[in-house]
């Protein structure tokens, strides 16, 4: 950073745009005529479209294929991708600034920067270096959308992005001088490394800049935002294209955010760079369906390791390049086992979706919509397609979705034959070769769908093989003192390959490792014929030469890999490696010192992608290998399950330490013998320049065993160390992962018992954190992790929730999750918090009240015939006071009772059928329920409630109960005392009592008899109403 202060200060005179400027026209002057000419082209192509991400990939594409031509298939040009496409999106501001200078600034140095990375492929022997110098300028170059949005609001963005690229101009000028020496100069002066390194060093210090101003500007408040726009209102008003424009990329931005952000780019370029093959162009078959006039599906089939993904890669590009028109959209999707989200059906939809969209910001059905959601986004698709023009194809490369699960692929398939109804959508795919494969059923819903095996790639095979030795032997990885057996090489490597380049290339790395011609020769006599045998040999021989200490990584590495939800880092699996789990207390001692020495005791299985710097199989059939086939040194086999085990130790152990506690850590200094000090200091030193020559200090402090230097040298490592700021890489993934990892095991041991419950009542994690985790491993049926997690108290509350949510679903397997982890029991109630009684009545009765029958039968099936019973009654009995139809009906279905169910009554000792109990609680829709099943009882049940005063109730069971009739009502007794008209007369339910005289047809003289009878009770005010109301009546009947 003081590099870049002092530069600015001597310049502080100029404007950065003014700068650029100078440096642009400081390249231009360099060239030329006819580079003139070309540069000049160039910009104005720029300015009048806008370089867009399809310019990159042909740009890389043409790099890629002028340096095929003069040596071997390795492709460089996927290296540029990351940093042309950050010079694309500078150039593209254009779009923001109308009309501005500072467009054609930025299209010139779009235009220097084509120019200067051309001349850099024909200097062969620097474009490995050159490539890689760009590539990791590409991991810290600005690529971020929101830039485009943010740009005429700061201008310190502004100046920041100018001063960057102040510096990348000057480094094009500085390789397009070198490109231009003779051939004399250049072996004289060659690129100096220093040079390169300090144009890097700039560049990242800058790109942190914006990076921070970017998080800064970002971080706006909407208010604070709208305020700012107030101030620069006025002198925007010359500007309000450029603000439309603004406003309608936010728009697209956030609609193609909604669709998906998952980086399927990073797969194909990584896919890509793996080699370049040409053979798909001479296949009739994909001729036939790229040009095909409607919608067509091609599927190329092949063995494992035969470049299936490879070939996908290459037609990737080569759609873009060479066969789609101007209005043609190219989407693109590659699955791979190591990177789980990749294989969900919402990942792989959204990702095309968006690469759909993408080109069509400016539509005018999609200029007004905003997408709230992947759905949404979906309906926007859907809105674009009758807006495109007749001529439009959309061409769909889909790789390795055989990888994904019957359900995903069905998905898939589905929504393309969708597309493919309404557009002329081209599909290829890639698939496994097997011998049912035509009659698979999915393939029938595709359009016009064509299976075709892989071209034969022979003559790929042999350039591949020669391209590889050659390299091998130019850097020295191969040595031979007969060079004539190179030709035996490459011959055994012919015959063997059956057509599968990883076969070839990991048998040159096996015999690369080779200390002598004769082991080659030996190696060349027993090749192993599949990659099944390959890995087994390779193995068997790093096993062999593996020192124990290596070796014991071995089987973690593996794990570690297999059970990552996307790549590790290089960083990120060292750390991983150093931790000890189980110690929640960092142990300096187990931190590895170099971590591809480590990675070394896998051979060459184990690769490091050169841009990303994760950490990968050699191939997707190494894990399938390693699960169903390898037995490690130990003697133990590899199991899924084991992996998710030994990842889960490690993240919960790491997450446990101090540092992410809050808490804090002192380290003392001991006092050191200084005959003993150097191996101890060398072993735990960094690999910085100023650790390493701490530890040099150290070391020459030995020769002078005496000598107490031990505050001296303390000292000095204090202040190392407090100039040193610790980096946990691994943090990130762990507190994004750590809930699936740990919801796949199954088999917990002590390491997860001990310090997960305490991690989870830390404020490591968050209270929703522990929720969702315990949601997680219920739905999972995780009975261990369950009793585990359920044991901290932080989560207890989410239980009421996953049951609820579960009764609701009429989910059995998670209540059988439950009740199998004890965490529940058949008397569990709702409302076991205290403090909150309104939750509810038995686990049974709730599932009952929502007709959940598959969880009612479950509990009642699972309990002891006691218990049952207990739980029968009680449930039976709340639904009855609660006047829950519902719940009532749900046992029934059950088959665990009838609507005559015999139920002991609380009040009383003889038995009461659900009628009567429903009538005694005045539960009225129970009662209607149980009438509507089952009638008899009801005249009982209708003089119950006239004794209880339930007039309501009288009149539900009068109506409803088909065995009251006019006869029933007369002549039910002969004690007048007992008949329904008296015992509504006492109760005083006035409106049963005119309703029964009316309905018995009774005479004057049985109305005077029930006069007579009232008489005698005549002792109130209210039986005196009551003897009015038969006079009453009695005058009525005259009449």
């Amino acid at each position: 950073m003081s590099l870049i202060v002092a530069k600015t200060s001597q310049q502080a005179r100029l404007k950065p745009e003014i700068r650029l400027a100078q440096a642009v026209s400081q390249f231009k002057s360099c060239l030329s005529n006819d580079e003139k000419l070309a540069f000049d082209t160039t910009t104005s192509d720029a300015l009048n479209n806008a370089p867009d991400p399809t310019d990159v990939l042909k740009f890389t594409a043409q790099l890629s294929w002028r340096k095929d031509r003069r040596r071997g298939s390795r492709c460089y040009g996927p290296r540029f991708t990351n940093f042309l496409t950050g010079v694309q999106q500078f150039a593209a501001l254009g779009d923001v600034v109308v009309g501005g200078s500072q467009n054609i600034i930025a299209c010139s140095v779009w235009s220097l920067v084509r120019m200067s990375l051309l001349a850099t492929v024909n200097v062969s022997s620097y474009v490995d270096r050159i490539s890689l110098l760009f590539m990791e300028i590409g991991r810290t170059i600005p690529r971020n959308q929101t830039i485009a949005l943010l740009y005429r609001r700061s201008k310190s963005l502004q100046a920041y992005l100018c001063e960057y690229f102040i510096v990348v101009v000057r480094l094009c000028h500085h390789i397009m001088k070198f490109a231009q020496a003779s051939l004399l100069r250049k072996m004289a002066s060659a690129l100096i490394e220093s040079d390169l390194e300090d144009f890097q060093t700039e560049l990242n210090d800058w790109s942190m800049q914006i990076k921070d101003e970017l998080l800064l500007q970002s971080s706006i408040s909407t208010e604070n935002e709208a305020q700012e726009n107030m101030k620069h209102r006025r002198s925007w008003r010359k500007s309000n294209q450029a603000d439309l424009r603004e406003r309608q990329m936010a728009l697209h931005i956030r609609n193609l955010d909604h669709c998906s952000k998952y980086d399927f780019q990073t797969t194909w370029k990584q896919l890509r760079k793996l080699g370049t093959t040409q053979l798909f162009k001479n296949s009739l078959a994909y001729n036939e369906w790229a040009t095909a006039g409607k919608s067509s599906t091609l599927i190329f089939t092949g063995k494992l390791g035969c470049g299936k993904s490879v070939m996908m890669a290459n037609i990737v590009e080569h759609l873009i390049i060479d066969i789609k028109q101007e209005t043609d959209v190219v989407a693109y999707f590659f699955c791979q086992d190591d990177l789980p989200e990749g294989l969900r059906t919402d990942t792989i939809i959204g990702s095309l979706t968006r690469q759909l969209l993408h080109p069509w910001p400016d539509v005018p059905a999609l200029s007004q919509m905003t997408a709230q959601s992947q759905i949404e986004a979906q309906s926007l698709l859907e809105k674009l397609l009758p807006e495109l023009p007749d001529s439009t194809k959309l061409y769909l490369v889909v790789d390795g979705l055989d990888n994904c699960t019957d359900a995903v692929q069905v998905e898939v398939t589905s929504w393309v034959r969708q597309l493919q109804k309404s557009r002329c959508i081209h599909l290829c795919m890639s698939s496994r070769s097997h011998p049912q494969m035509m009659t698979v059923p999915i393939l029938q819903d595709y359009h016009d769908a064509r299976v075709t095996p892989m071209p034969k790639n022979a003559l790929d095979i042999n350039t591949f093989i020669d391209a590889e030795l050659e390299s091998c032997l130019s850097d020295e990885q191969l040595r031979l003192h007969d060079p004539s057996l190179v030709v035996d090489i490459r011959e055994a490597l012919i015959k063997g390959s059956q057509g599968m380049f990883l076969w070839v290339a990991l048998q040159i790395k096996s015999l690369c490792a080779m200390q002598s011609d004769g082991e080659i020769r030996e190696a060349l006599q027993h090749l192993p014929e599949g990659l099944s045998e390959t890995y087994e040999d390779i193995l068997r021989k790093r096993n062999k030469i593996t020192k124990a200490t290596l070796a014991k990584y071995q089987r973690r590495i593996f794990e570690l890999i297999i059970a990552a939800r996307r790549p590790l880092t290089i960083y990120e699996i060292e750390e991983a490696l150093s931790i000890v789990p189980g110690t929640a207390t960092p142990d300096i001692a187990q931190s590895l010192n170099n971590i591809y020495a480590t990675l070394s005791c896998c051979g060459c299985l184990v690769v490091v992608d050169e841009e990303e710097l994760t950490v990968r199989l050699v191939h997707p059939s190494l894990r399938q290998f390693l699960v169903e086939q390898y037995e490690s040194p130990v003697g133990s086999c590899f199991t899924v399950a084991h992996a998710h085990r030994t990842m889960a130790e490690h993240i919960v152990t790491y997450l446990s330490y101090a540092a992410f506690r809050g808490e804090v850590t002192t380290n003392r200094i001991p006092e050191m013998n200084i005959a003993t000090a150097p191996s101890r200091i060398v072993a735990s030193t960094l690999t910085s320049k100023t650790g390493r020559a701490l530890a040099l200090r150290f070391l020459k402090s030995a020769k002078q065993p005496q000598t107490d230097v031990t505050k001296t040298l303390a000292n000095a490592l204090e202040a190392h160390r407090r100039s040193l700021k610790r980096e946990f890489h691994l943090h990130q993934y762990a507190k994004k992962y750590y809930m699936q990892h740990i919801a796949r095991v199954f088999e917990p041991g002590p390491h997860i018992s001990k310090l997960l419950p305490e991690l989870l009542n830390s404020s490591i994690l968050s209270h929703d954190d522990g929720n969702s985790l315990f949601s997680t491993l219920v739905a999972l049926e995780n009975v261990e992790m369950c009793k585990i997690v359920y044991t901290s108290f932080k989560i207890r509350h989410e239980l009421l929730r996953v049951l609820k949510s579960a009764i609701k679903e009429d989910n059995v397997e998670t209540i059988r999750a439950l009740f199998k982890s004890q965490i529940i029991d058949y008397d569990f109630k709702f409302d076991w918090a205290k403090h909150d009684h309104n939750e509810g009545p038995l686990l049974l009765a709730h599932a009952a009240s929502l007709g959940s029958l598959d969880i009612v039968a479950f509990i009642l099936n699972g309990t002891a015939i006691g218990v049952h019973q207990k739980q029968l009654h009680d449930t039976v009995s709340l639904a009855i006071e609660m006047d829950d139809p519902s719940m009532l009906q749900s046992l029934i279905k059950a088959g665990e009772l009838g609507y005559a169910y015999q139920m002991p009554w609380k009040l009383e000792k003889e038995p009461k059928i659900l009628l009567k109990h429903a009538v005694a609680c005045n539960s009225r829709r129970v009662t209607a329920l149980i009438l509507e099943n089952n009638p008899m009882g009801s005249y009982s049940a209708f003089c119950q409630a006239l004794k209880s005063g339930l007039e309501g109730m009288a009149m539900l069971i009068w109506t409803d109960g088909e065995h009251i009739t006019s006869e029933t009502l007369r002549y039910s007794t002969t004690n007048p005392r007992e008949t329904p008209l008296w015992l509504a007369l006492q109760s005083g339910c006035t409106g049963v009592v005119t309703r029964l005289i009316f309905r018995m047809n009774m005479s004057d003289q049985e109305l005077l008899q029930y006069t007579d009878l009232a008489k005698e009770l005549c002792d109130t005010d209210e039986d005196r109403s009551k003897l009015d109301l038969l006079e009453g009546l009695r005058y009525k009947q005259r009449l």
